[in-house]
């Protein structure tokens, strides 16, 4: 296929070698420039924040085109002229290493994407409202970084609220029971097969357990008591006993 580039009257995609454009009739100018820019695109699409972050590094080259390294976790569209209103030519994947030549006054980069062994290589434009300086993106990612970090510690802390904690609410309650029986160290709980966890009523954090013990009385004899304790959980790894009632 024919490598392709955009006429500057126009916007018209055209191939490289056409000495005009067949729609204006423009000559197929390639200019050449010396800049040095270090720039980054971030785009920020929804919250939690699906980000898009293009690294843009600059240096000269022969074609009037430079470098640029992008490091993007979401696409973003290459059009056939610089606005919206144009043709979307392609796709810039996460981590596609394009080329740039210059922009216009309306904020669009006027970009070449290599292709690559199988593909040829294509020009377009991306919108450059969502390119900010490096210095300018290290203080966002900082700050990001820093949010995100903030917003995961406050999750786990709360995870607890809406947690299924069956299990450590009956293990709560068998200290408790333990405490009210003439021989602690002969108690024997039922196990979780033997449906240790099945009545079990959870409202929020507030549990319900209906339950029994096995236990030596004063004279060492083995008797079952059944119990019904309930207990809340007030807070990561906290826990308050409501009401206890031993048969």
């Amino acid at each position: 296929m024919a490598k392709l580039t955009i006429c500057k009257d126009c916007g018209e995609t055209i191939s490289k070698k056409a000495k005009s454009c067949p729609k204006c009739g423009a000559p197929n100018k390639n200019t050449s420039g010396c800049s040095k820019i270090l720039l980054t695109i971030i785009l920020l699409l929804t919250v939690p924040p699906l980000i898009l972050i293009v690294t843009v590094s600059l240096s000269n080259n022969d074609s009037g085109f430079t470098s640029i390294e992008v490091f993007n976790k979401q696409q973003l569209n290459v059009r056939n002229g610089a606005g919206v209103d144009f043709k979307v030519i392609g796709v810039l994947d996460p981590g596609t290493l394009v080329s740039v030549k210059g922009n216009t006054s309306n904020g669009w980069y006027n970009i070449r994407v290599d292709g690559g062994f199988w593909e040829d290589s294509y020009e377009g434009w991306v919108n450059k409202k969502y390119v900010y300086s490096k210095s300018e993106f290290n203080i966002w990612k900082a700050d990001y970084d820093k949010r995100i970090s903030v917003e995961k510690a406050i999750a786990n802390k709360n995870a607890w609220k809406t947690s299924d904690n069956k299990s450590m609410a009956y293990l709560m309650c068998e200290d408790w029971v333990k405490n009210r029986l003439k021989s602690p160290s002969s108690a024997e709980f039922p196990g979780v097969f033997d449906g240790k966890l099945e009545n079990i009523i959870q409202t929020n954090q507030r549990y319900s357990i209906r339950s029994y013990v096995d236990s030596q009385n004063s004279f060492g004899a083995m008797l079952r008591t059944n119990f019904h304790c309930v207990t809340t959980q007030t807070s990561e790894g906290n826990w308050e006993l409501n009401r206890l009632e031993i048969e």
